[in-house]
């Protein structure tokens, strides 16, 4: 692996008025296990992190996070005129004219019922690239906060194993929706911010995105809603045949769907340089069908 490991990391952000402040929140405070993790962090640099998948901008992004489930499922409508090709792991149904597109993460919720803000929320106020500093390892990740008020947010997972910083899905943060790294690099992308191109920490965005946070389990066309990712013994998952359990992806396999920015392989020539991440290595599988790559 080309070190994708420093992709795989959390930050918190606290939001005054309307200025986005880097804090100490509490999903990044080091403990004496993670101290040593987070210098390794900070030594590592600050990538600005392109997106290189098959997921478009989404029209009427609707995600609901499941406090009981530990997911958001990201449902909004495939744009008029899109041409492209969908991944495996979005599931589409006919909308009228329109075709929805709907993909589940797994995430990690509060340790308290309450931490997360249950409730509905009307925008998304996002950064799409924060730099570590001397006090937190952001990680150059972008952040999407649905709560102003309390800085709740998307963010990427703190916890390493093994080398890999890896989401923890389970009731373990305190009050922010950790994510994989690369799946909160393509959220931000699905919800119109354009991460094929690097960005300035001065760059802030305010979307439109209704985000309902539930307690309890979150349902699909009268479905149970589960995510194929493994979760911490204590989480009661939904079980039974009616489940909808839907696919998801990671970065090992699908290792030029996110990639850090590297400024001398850069060309203006293409807004999108989408073969800007060909420098990673190959996929494993095949991003249209999941089947592994001969």
């Amino acid at each position: 692996m080309f070190g994708f490991r420093f992709a795989r990391i959390g930050f918190c952000i606290a939001l005054a008025a309307t200025a986005l402040l880097p804090s100490a929140c509490a999903d990044t405070t080091p403990s004496a296990d993670t101290q040593s993790q987070e210098e390794d962090l900070k030594a590592s640099g600050n990538p600005k992190w392109l997106y290189n998948g098959l997921m478009p901008a989404l029209d009427s992004v609707h995600i609901t996070v499941s406090l009981a489930g530990h997911t958001a499922r990201v449902t909004g409508l495939v744009k008029v005129g899109f041409a492209g090709q969908l991944p495996y792991y979005a599931v589409t149904e006919p909308e009228g004219t329109r075709t929805r597109a709907t993909v589940v993460y797994p995430v990690a919720t509060g340790a308290v019922a309450t931490s997360n803000g249950p409730g509905a929320y009307t925008s998304i106020f996002g950064v799409a690239y924060v730099a570590t500093t001397s006090t937190a390892a952001w990680g150059g990740f972008p952040f999407l906060a649905y709560n102003s008020k309390r800085g709740l947010a998307f963010h990427g997972p703190i916890t390493q194993a093994d080398g890999d910083w890896k989401l923890i899905r389970g009731p373990v943060s305190h009050g922010c929706n950790r994510m994989q790294g690369e799946h909160v690099v393509e959220l931000a992308q699905i919800i119109g911010i354009d991460m094929h191109v690097p960005h300035k920490s001065s760059e802030q965005f305010t979307k439109s995105v209704k985000v309902d946070v539930i307690p309890g389990y979150d349902s699909w066309n009268g479905h149970p809603v589960d995510v194929a990712y493994p979760a911490l013994p204590s989480v009661k998952l939904p079980t039974g045949p009616n489940v909808k359990v839907f696919a998801t992806w990671d970065s090992h396999q699908l290792v030029r769907q996110v990639c850090a920015w590297v400024p001398t392989l850069w060309t203006t020539n293409s807004l999108t340089n989408a073969h800007h991440c060909d420098y990673v290595g190959a996929n494993t599988i095949d991003p249209v069908t999941g089947a592994a790559v001969p």
